[in-house]
């Protein structure tokens, strides 16, 4: 091995020197002379330590893998204004060294293929840009403190996931150009900032993936903006510039300031984006959430339609992230519960999958974040939150659940590279902890209390203690040992969950003093419930049946009105076996006939008060095949089912005054 060869292995593998200035092909000029007795020879290291022009390209190939434009035939001006930093190049764990140029190229190239893999030939301009500014921003973090010259490279960004300014736009340049969008490193001397500037349609439009993805969360403030924006936005310098060694012939600095100011993406509301930007189809339509449950399909900025989401079990909260493959969606809600469901055209009914767990204080919450999908796993953060310092835990905890049972095989998540550090959340610890909860009450009274509880389906279940929430502290809360505390009246949704594994019981409470209120001597109450699936209103004066059809999703809709204990004008109730409907009537001519027609004859449903009483109006709804028919002692409630289309069909008997 020749003395220059030490030398620089010895340079680079032990970083005694801190930096190594280029001021010639022929000459380095090294400011440390004693490595002349650490390599073991007494040496003038400004006339043995040579460098050829072959073995500068490769000391620069590896410096900036992938970027073709700083690995210049004519290196003259680069040779004049770079300092290449050595230090820290010898950490193996990063190959680093000289030794490994090769190695790192091969990295870069390796990883650079994959993510144009995942590009289809098809898309447009737009759509290849935004994917690449979202992976390259869901998939680094900004180093705030490395020296390391590596930091500012392609490779930095792409291998390693950490860099500055310079290695997320040399990576976004280099990646761009090969998916072939013409697009340029820029840069500001006096912000001592990079960032890229690229052509759709014609026009040029400036983009910043450091600012865009320097914390963990993907922004979309930098994307696809006018000069003006941009300037609006704190890129408020006049030097804006495409260095020379960044241009074709690395010749002369390219001045664009003033030169580019389309706004066309100006006000789009992918700004507002937190997360990446999903894209429909083969199309440039993307999904923005509005407000607490709904998803904008837009086009850049007009809404083309809006998917509905419905929650199950519903909880008030805002939708804080959420990630798309295919139609199916997950995303977290009120930061403590992770949803999931099937996108339909306009609405997609989710089911809760995770629930955060409670810590006991009132001034602290489990907050769930950092919802990635990759493969077949659903990837999240759990930290605690101090409302009272308004600050995060520095104890995040990192979790994956195996999703592959929901996504059915879609096309893998663009965005996300895999994080092998998760606490997995396996499908099979999920299925040994399923259990059920077997002690609840459907419907509660004001002020009650109740203790819900659960039985496990298997013997070696988790010990851990299950997490009760309740979705309405407003109607009811619940402790950590499922004691249940009715507080108004309204509904609530009671989840439990164990190790991943999520049930829920739907809880109404009433005001029943109130109601019972309303019932003297010889009359009582009927209650009213109600189907969501098929539409029809239920009536009985039997409050275990009410009890019964909640548990099986019906709806409480409290009491209906009071009745007498006995007159001499019976109601009859009669069921529909084929359709699922019960229809009542004080006629005998009209319950004969619906038993001639296969309706079962269920018997005396109450008794009406007679014309003394309050009239129950009777409707039809010629359009519904079940639950046409409607009784309800509300005047307002007829008139305005009338104005719906619902045909007055009378008084269809009196409650009792």
């Amino acid at each position: 091995m020749g003395i220059k060869n030490k030398i620089l292995k010895y340079l680079i593998s032990f970083g005694i020197i801190s930096s190594v200035a280029l001021t010639s092909f022929s000459t380095y000029s090294v400011a440390d002379s004693s490595v002349s007795s650490e390599v073991g020879y007494n040496v003038d290291l400004s006339t043995d330590l040579e460098v050829t022009e072959e073995e500068y390209a490769t000391m620069t190939d590896f410096i900036y893998p992938g970027k073709e434009f700083f690995d210049p035939i004519d290196t003259s001006s680069l040779l004049s204004e770079r300092v290449i930093r050595v230090n820290e190049l010898a950490d193996e764990t990063y190959h680093y060294g000289y030794r490994d140029a090769k190695k790192c190229r091969e990295e870069y190239e390796n990883v650079a293929k994959a993510i144009l893999a995942k590009m289809d030939s098809s898309w447009s301009d737009f759509r290849k840009l935004l994917y690449l500014h979202d992976y390259i921003c869901e998939n680094t973090v900004y180093d705030y403190t490395s020296t390391d010259m590596i930091k500012q490279t392609a490779y930095g960004c792409l291998v390693l996931h950490t860099c500055v300014c310079d290695g997320y736009s040399r990576a976004f340049y280099d990646l761009a150009n090969r998916a072939g969008v013409e697009t340029y490193y820029v840069l500001s001397n006096k912000m001592n900032h990079a960032w890229n500037v690229s052509k759709i349609d014609g026009k040029f439009y400036y983009i910043d993936c450091t600012w865009d993805g320097t914390t963990t969360t993907t922004y979309h403030t930098y994307f696809l903006k006018s000069e003006s924006y941009m300037k609006a936005h704190s890129h408020n310098y006049n030097d804006i510039e495409i260095p020379a060694y960044a241009t074709v012939n690395h010749s002369n600095n390219i001045p664009i300031y003033g030169m580019y100011n389309n706004k066309k993406y100006d006000e789009a509301l992918f700004t507002k984006v937190n997360g990446p930007v999903y894209t429909i189809g083969n199309t440039d339509r993307y999904y923005v959430v509005e407000g607490a449950d709904k998803l904008n399909v837009m086009d850049n900025n007009t809404v083309v339609r809006t998917v509905n989401l419905i929650f199950d079990p519903t909880i008030s909260g805002n939708i804080q992230e959420y990630v798309i493959r295919g139609d199916k969606i997950f995303l977290i809600k009120d930061w403590r519960q992770i949803y999931y469901g099937t996108l339909g055209t306009s609405s997609a009914k989710l089911k809760l999958l995770i629930q955060s767990k409670e810590t006991g204080t009132y001034s602290q919450d489990n907050i769930l974040r950092d919802l990635k999908l990759v493969g077949n796993k659903l990837n999240f953060t759990e930290t605690i939150f101090d409302y009272s310092t308004g600050s995060y835990s520095d104890n995040v905890n990192k979790k994956s659940i195996d999703v592959s049972s929901i996504i059915n095989n879609t096309e893998e998540d663009y965005y996300s590279i895999s994080d092998q550090n998760s606490e997995e959340i396996d499908s099979e610890t999920i299925q040994r902890n399923e259990f059920e909860i077997s002690t609840y009450k459907n419907i509660m009274n004001l002020n009650d209390v109740f203790k819900f509880d659960i039985t496990f389906k298997n013997a070696d279940h988790s010990t851990d203690a299950p997490i009760w929430i309740s979705s309405n502290a407003e109607v009811a809360i619940v402790n950590s040992n499922g004691e249940v505390y009715a507080l108004s009246p309204g509904e609530t949704i009671i989840s439990c969950q164990v190790n991943g594994v999520v049930h829920q019981r739907t809880v109404y409470v009433w005001d029943a003093d109130a109601a019972n209120s309303k019932v003297t001597t010889g009359t009582y109450l009927t209650y009213r419930v109600y189907n969501p699936n098929s539409g029809e209103h239920f009536w009985t004066k039997n409050y275990n049946e009410v009890d019964h059809n909640v548990g099986l999703g019906w709806k409480f809709e409290e009491d209906g009105w009071v009745a007498p204990d006995e007159s001499g004008d019976p109601v009859y109730r009669l069921y529909n076996p084929n359709a699922g409907d019960h229809h009542y009537t004080m006629k005998e001519v009209e319950r004969d006939y619906l038993v001639s027609i296969g309706w079962n004859d269920e018997g005396i449903a109450w008794y009406s008060a007679g014309p003394s009483g309050k009239p129950l109006y009777r409707l039809y709804n010629p359009n519904a095949k079940c639950g046409s028919h409607h009784y309800t002692l509300d005047e307002s409630e007829k008139n305005w089912l009338e104005t719906q289309g619902w045909t007055y069909e009378g008084i269809a008997w009196y409650a009792a005054n």
